[in-house]
C-alpha cells in the first residue's frame, strides 16, 4: 500500500481574523481607521505610517489604555484596537511650503503636463515660460512638417493623460502635427493652464544659492521678452529689457532633439542636387523630393519618418544608406506594448515584429542591437536610436520603393553617390538624418556640473528631463511619451514638497551620475536609455511614497490604450492606410511590385495578446502568493526537506560534470511554504515506478511554492542564512560569536574605503576514484589554505566546496583569525544542496546573507551585503551550469540574469557577481551587455591602455593537471569572472589578476585546481565605475560570434582515453 507523509510549516499559524484598529493622534484628535488582522504587530503599522509620511519608525510611539493608565506598546506586540499615536501632527504627509513660485521652462508636452499636475494637486504658485509664440514644444513646432503624424497612438499620447481624465475621443489614432498643436492649446485653455503660461519669454540666466531646498529659494532668474524664435537660430529680443524673478525651483524640459548631428561628405560642392539635414521643418519637400530619386543617410527614427515624408510627396526611388540597420517598430507592435501590463519581454516583442520583417526578408533577431540566447527565449535590445514606428517603412521596402543599403558613402560626384563597396547611386536629393546632439546652453543655464539622476548637482530645486535617446531594455512597457511625462512631474514635484525624502535619496548615493561627454558632444543633462534604466526602479524603492503613486501607472496605461484603440478597430485602420498607400504608389509607378496584404491579422495579434495575458495572470498569482507569505508567520528555524533520490544515482556521479542540472531533485524550504500548501512526498518514491516522479513535480498535488521574485516563468527563492566566526573554541553563529572583527589589514572596518575581492573554483573532491587519483585533493587543499593566507582577500568567494575541503580550510589558523564564513562542514546552512556548493569568506561583518535558489540548479548562490564607508555593497558567489552546448548556454544566461535582477532590487551602491560562470562560448560575453554589467578583467585589460592579456582561468595547455583528469582536453577559456554593476561606487585600483596559478607538485602535474582564481583590488570612488567604450565595442563584437564547436572529436577523445588509461596504471603503481 502506498504511504504518504505530509510535510508542513510545523507550527500553528497566527490568527488572520479581520479586525480594525483606530489610530488617534495625541493632541489633535485626528483619527485613522486601519483594517488589520488579529496578529498584526505594532511595527507593521509603524512601518506603514513611516512610509506614508516619510519619517522613521523610531519617531513614532503607540500607546494603549490599560485601566486608568496609558501604556507604551512594544514593536513586537499585537496592535491594540484603539491606539494613541505620538510623534506626528497629521496622518497626511505635510508638504513643505514655499513663498516663491516654481518655474517650469518649456511649454512642450512635458512642461504642460507638469503644470496640469500642479493645478490638479492644488499648487497654483508656478509659472511656465517658453521662447515660442504658442505651446507645443520643439518637436511639433520646429521639427514636424505639415504631413507629420504621431508615430505612437493617441491613447498614450495626449496632454490630459492621468487617472482623473478620460481619453480624447475627437481625434484620430495618429493625429497630424496641426491636430496636436491644436490639442495642446485647447487642453491648456480648458483646464485653466493658459493663465500660467508666459510665451515669447526667454530665460537668460539663473542664479543658484545654496545646495538644496534646505538652503532656501533657488535664486533669481532673468527673463527676456523675445520674438521670431524658430528653434534653429537664437531668439530675437524685443528690446524691453530683463525682468527679475525669485523662484523656489526650476523644472526644465528642453528636449533631446536640439541640433542635428552634422557630417559632410567629400564632393558635396560638385553634387549639384539638394543636400539637407532633414530634421527641421525648413525643407520645401515639393522641390526637394517630388518625382526625384532620394538618398536618406541614416537608419534611425527620423530616417524611418523621412521615408514616409518622401512617399507623401510622391518621390521617386528611395535609397536608405546606413552603416548598420536599427530596429524599426511596426504599428501593431507599438500598440501591443502600449496596452501591456506588465511590460512585454524582449523575446515576445521581437516575435511580434516578425510578420513585418519576414515580409521584407530581414530577420530582426540578427540585428546588431539584439542580444539573445540561441533558443531566443531571452533577449536584450540596445541601440543608440529610438524605434522608428510605422508601417510605411515595411511597405516601401516590400514594394521596392525603398531599398535599404548597409554601406558607407565614400564620396559624391555630380548626381551620383559612390559607396565604399563600389556601388554607385544616381540620386537628385540627399537627406541627412544622423541623429541629434544636445544643447550645451542647458548645462550653462542650469549650472550643471554633473547630474544625479534628473537633478543637477544633487539639488532638488533644479530638475531637467527629456526623452532618452536610444533603447536599452529587456522588457518593454511603452513607446510613447505621456506615461513618462507624468512620472517626471511626480518625481520633480515630490522632492520639493517632501525634502526629507530627497535627503534620503541623496544620502543613499544610489542614483546614476551623468557628466558631460566631449567625445560624443553630449551635454550632462542628456541621459541615455542605459543610464536612465535604473531610475525607474531605484527612485520608487528609495521613496515608497513615489512607489505607491506610480504602482498603478501600468494598469492605467493599459486601460487608456484599450479604451482609445480597441484591437479590431485599430487593425482595420492600419490595414486601410496600408492599402491606401499601396494603391497610391502603384498608380504613381507601375514598375513597383504589387502591394502585399497587411502582415497582421486579428488571429495573429490575439495569439500574442493571449500569451501576454497568461504572463499577466502568472504575475498576479505570484503577487497574491507573495502577499500570503508576507502575512504568514515564519517557522522558528530553517529546515530543509529533500525529495528522496536513489543512492545509486548519487554514487554514479559523472566524473566530468558538475551535476548541475536540477532535473530530478527539489529542495523545499518550509519557511517559504504557504500555510494551505503542503508537499506530499511518497515514501516509496524510489521503488514505485507508477508516477512517483510526476507526483513530486506536482501532478495530482499543488506545485511547490517558494518566496522570492519571478524571472520569466521561473521563481528564485531567497533564504536568510547566518555567518559563522571562530570564537576560540568553535565556529559560532554570528549572533553568538564573542570575537568580532574590528579591523581588516589594520584599517578599522568603519574607515574602510577599499576592498580586495577574490573568487576561485577549488575543484571538488567528490569524483570517482580515477579522477581523485589524478587530482590529489588532500595535497591541494592543504596548499590552498596557505595560498589563501598569502592572498589576504577581504572577501573570498569559493566554488565547488565540499564538507571535506571546507573542514581543511576552516582548520587554518589564518582563516579562523580573519574570516566570517557562510557554511560549516556540517552543512548547518543547507548550502551544500548537492555534491558541493558555494561558500563566502569575509573579513567584514555582513549586514545580511542569503542563499539564492536559482533556475535549474541545486546549489544556491551566496549573496551577502556589507558596508564600505557607509556604502551598501553586495557580493554574490555564483557557480552556473557547465558544458559547452546551446541548452546550457541559455540556462547560464537565465541564472546570471536572475541573480543580477535580485541584486538590482536591493537598493545598493554597487554589487559584484563572481565565480565559475562557465562561459564557454565567445558570444556569452553578451551577458555582460544584456545585464548592464562590467567585466573586471575586460575593463582592466581590454581597454585602450590595457595589456590585452586574455585572462584564461581554464587553460589546458598551461595547467597540466587538466588533461590528466579530462582526457584530450585542450581548451583555453575565461570561465571565471568578476562582474560589477555599472556605476558601482568601488572602482579598480589596479588591473584584475590571476591567483592560485602555481603547481603544488609539478612532477606529478598537481595544481591547486583545474581553474585559476581572480582577484580585483578596489577603491571607493564617488564617480562610480563606468564602462570603457573600447571594451564595450569588443564585447559587442564578441556577443555576435557564432557558437564554437567543441575542439575534441570523438576519435581524438578515444585516443586520449587510451593514453590516459596507461597513465592511470602508472600512477597507481607510483610511477607517475
Amino acid at each position: 500500500m502506498v504511504q504518504y507523509k505530509i510535510l508542513g510549516p510545523g507550527i500553528q499559524p497566527a490568527s488572520q481574523t479581520p479586525a480594525q484598529t483606530e489610530l488617534r493622534i495625541h493632541g489633535t484628535g485626528e483619527v485613522l481607521a486601519v483594517p488589520v488582522v488579529t496578529s498584526t504587530k505594532v511595527v507593521e503599522l509603524k512601518e506603514l505610517l513611516a512610509m506614508k509620511l516619510g519619517i522613521l519608525t523610531n519617531e513614532l510611539e503607540f500607546l494603549n489604555r490599560v485601566g486608568g493608565y496609558w501604556r507604551k506598546q512594544m514593536d513586537h506586540e499585537e496592535v491594540s484596537r484603539k491606539v494613541c499615536v505620538k510623534g506626528i501632527k497629521s496622518f497626511k504627509p505635510q508638504r513643505a511650503e514655499y513663498e516663491h513660485p516654481f518655474l517650469i521652462i518649456g511649454a512642450g508636452h512635458i512642461g504642460l503636463r507638469h503644470g496640469l499636475y500642479l493645478l490638479q494637486h492644488e499648487h497654483p504658485n508656478f509659472v511656465i515660460v517658453d521662447r515660442r509664440d504658442k505651446v507645443g514644444g520643439t518637436s511639433w513646432i520646429s521639427q514636424a512638417n505639415k504631413t507629420s503624424k504621431l508615430q505612437t497612438e493617441l491613447g498614450t499620447y495626449h496632454l490630459q493623460y492621468d487617472e482623473m481624465n478620460p481619453v480624447p475621443k475627437d481625434m484620430s489614432t495618429w493625429p497630424t502635427r496641426d491636430e496636436l498643436l491644436e490639442h495642446f492649446a485647447k487642453v491648456s485653455a480648458d483646464y485653466g493652464l493658459t493663465p500660467y503660461i508666459q510665451l515669447q519669454t526667454n530665460v537668460k540666466a539663473i542664479s543658484v544659492i545654496g545646495t538644496s531646498s534646505d538652503s532656501g529659494p533657488l535664486g533669481e532668474v532673468s527673463l527676456e521678452m523675445t520674438r521670431n524664435y524658430t528653434g534653429v537660430l537664437p531668439p530675437e529680443p524685443t528690446g524691453k529689457g530683463l525682468k527679475q524673478m525669485t523662484v523656489s525651483c526650476v523644472f526644465m524640459y528642453p528636449g533631446n532633439l536640439s541640433f542635428p548631428r552634422q557630417h559632410e561628405y567629400k564632393g558635396e560642392d560638385v553634387f549639384g542636387g539638394m543636400i539637407e539635414y532633414a530634421m527641421f521643418d525648413t525643407i520645401d519637400y515639393d522641390v526637394a523630393v517630388r518625382g526625384k530619386s532620394v538618398m536618406i543617410a541614416g537608419h534611425g527614427a527620423f530616417g524611418v519618418e523621412n521615408i514616409r515624408t518622401c512617399c507623401e510627396y510622391s518621390s521617386g526611388q528611395i535609397y536608405m544608406v546606413c552603416r548598420r540597420k536599427n530596429l524599426a517598430c511596426p504599428r501593431v507592435c507599438s500598440w501591443f506594448v502600449n496596452q501591456s501590463d506588465p511590460p512585454v519581454p524582449a523575446p515576445l516583442f521581437i516575435e511580434s515584429m516578425e510578420p513585418a520583417y519576414n515580409m521584407i526578408g530581414f530577420d530582426p533577431w540578427t540585428y546588431h542591437s539584439v542580444i539573445s540566447n540561441s533558443a531566443r527565449t531571452n533577449a536584450h535590445i540596445a541601440q543608440k536610436s529610438r524605434f522608428g514606428i510605422g508601417d510605411v517603412y515595411f511597405l516601401a521596402v516590400s514594394m521596392g520603393k525603398c531599398e535599404v543599403i548597409v554601406d558607407d558613402v565614400k564620396r559624391l560626384s555630380e548626381g551620383r553617390v559612390h559607396l565604399e563597396s563600389g556601388r554607385e547611386l544616381s540620386v537628385q536629393t540627399i537627406l541627412k538624418v544622423f541623429g541629434f546632439v544636445g544643447d550645451n546652453e542647458v548645462d550653462r543655464l542650469m549650472k550643471i556640473k554633473s547630474m544625479y539622476g534628473f537633478w543637477p548637482d544633487r539639488d532638488n530645486r533644479r530638475f531637467t528631463a527629456s526623452e532618452y535617446p536610444g533603447v536599452h531594455a529587456s522588457n518593454f512597457g511603452g513607446t510613447s511619451l505621456s506615461p513618462g511625462a507624468i512620472v517626471f512631474a511626480q518625481d520633480a514635484t515630490h522632492m520639493m514638497w517632501f525634502p526629507k525624502d530627497w535627503r534620503r535619496v541623496v544620502n543613499s548615493e544610489q542614483l546614476p551620475v551623468n557628466t558631460r561627454d566631449e567625445s560624443i558632444s553630449r551635454p550632462a543633462y542628456v541621459i541615455d536609455a542605459k543610464t536612465s534604466l535604473p531610475l525607474a526602479f531605484i527612485l520608487p524603492a528609495l521613496c515608497p511614497a513615489l512607489g505607491e503613486m506610480q504602482a498603478s501607472l501600468g494598469i492605467m496605461k493599459k486601460q487608456k490604450q484599450l479604451a482609445c484603440h480597441p484591437l479590431e478597430r485599430f487593425l482595420e485602420e492600419c490595414a486601410a492606410e496600408w492599402d491606401e498607400y499601396g494603391r497610391k504608389w502603384k498608380a504613381e509607378d507601375p514598375s513597383l511590385k504589387d502591394p502585399p496584404s497587411y502582415p497582421y491579422t486579428l488571429a495573429k495579434v490575439k495569439e500574442r495578446e493571449e500569451e501576454q495575458q497568461r504572463r499577466e495572470e502568472r504575475q498576479r498569482d505570484e503577487e497574491a502568493a507573495a502577499e500570503r507569505r508576507r502575512i504568514q508567520p515564519r517557522a522558528p528555524e530553517n529546515k530543509m526537506v529533500h525529495a528522496p533520490v536513489a543512492a545509486a544515482a548519487a554514487e554514479s556521479h559523472d566524473a566530468y560534470s558538475d551535476d548541475d542540472i536540477d532535473d530530478d531533485f527539489e529542495v523545499v524550504d518550509l519557511d517559504t511554504l504557504d500555510v494551505e500548501d503542503f508537499v506530499i512526498v511518497r515514501e516509496d518514491f524510489i521503488s514505485d515506478s507508477d508516477g512517483g516522479e510526476e507526483l513530486l513535480r506536482g501532478s495530482g498535488t499543488k506545485q511547490i511554492k517558494a518566496s522570492g521574485f519571478l524571472f520569466g516563468q521561473q521563481r528564485m527563492a531567497e533564504r536568510v542564512i547566518r555567518m559563522h566566526r571562530w570564537d576560540g573554541r568553535s565556529w559560532a553563529s554570528e549572533k553568538d560569536a564573542q570575537c568580532q572583527a574590528e579591523t581588516t589589514a589594520g584599517v578599522p572596518i568603519q574607515q574602510l574605503s577599499r576592498l580586495r575581492l577574490a573568487t576561485f573554483n577549488i575543484l571538488a573532491d567528490c569524483f570517482p576514484w580515477p579522477v581523485l587519483l589524478a587530482i590529489d585533493s588532500e595535497k591541494r587543499f592543504a596548499a590552498l589554505a596557505e595560498e589563501i593566507a598569502r592572498l589576504d582577500a577581504d572577501v573570498l568567494l569559493l566554488n565547488e566546496v565540499t564538507s571535506n575541503s571546507l573542514g581543511v580550510l576552516l582548520a587554518s589558523e589564518y582563516v579562523r583569525r580573519c574570516y566570517y564564513v557562510s557554511e560549516l562542514p556540517s552543512g548547518v546552512n543547507g548550502t551544500f544542496a548537492g555534491p558541493h556548493g558555494c561558500v563566502m569568506f569575509s573579513k567584514i561583518p555582513l549586514q545580511s546573507c542569503y542563499a539564492l535558489k536559482v533556475e535549474a540548479m541545486k546549489r544556491p548562490a551566496i549573496f551577502g551585503r556589507l558596508l564600505i564607508a557607509d556604502r551598501q555593497i553586495a557580493v554574490c558567489s555564483l557557480h552556473t551550469v557547465a558544458f559547452q552546448n546551446p541548452r546550457n548556454k541559455a540556462v547560464r544566461a537565465a541564472q546570471i540574469s536572475q541573480v543580477v535582477t535580485f541584486a538590482q532590487q536591493q537598493g545598493l551602491n554597487g554589487f559584484f557577481v563572481a565565480g565559475d560562470l562557465n562561459l564557454h562560448y565567445t558570444c556569452e560575453d553578451g551577458v555582460v551587455l544584456a545585464n548592464g554589467l562590467l567585466d573586471a578583467w575586460a575593463e582592466t585589460h581590454f581597454c585602450e591602455s590595457g595589456d590585452r592579456n586574455p585572462g584564461f582561468t581554464f587553460d589546458a595547455e598551461v595547467n597540466s593537471m587538466i588533461p590528466r583528469y579530462i582526457p584530450g582536453e585542450v581548451r583555453k577559456m575565461r570561465l571565471d569572472r568578476i562582474f560589477a554593476s555599472e556605476g558601482c561606487c568601488l572602482v579598480p585600483s589596479k588591473p584584475c589578476e590571476l591567483w592560485a596559478t602555481s603547481a603544488v607538485d609539478a612532477p606529478r602535474d598537481i595544481f591547486l585546481s583545474d581553474h585559476y582564481g581572480l582577484v580585483q583590488d578596489l577603491r571607493l570612488d564617488p564617480k562610480g565605475w563606468q564602462s570603457d567604450a573600447a571594451v564595450r565595442r569588443q564585447l559587442e563584437t564578441k556577443a555576435t560570434a557564432p557558437l564554437e564547436e567543441h575542439p575534441v572529436s570523438n576519435l581524438s577523445f578515444c585516443m586520449a582515453l587510451a593514453s590516459h588509461t596507461v597513465w592511470l596504471a602508472l600512477r597507481i603503481l607510483g610511477l607517475r
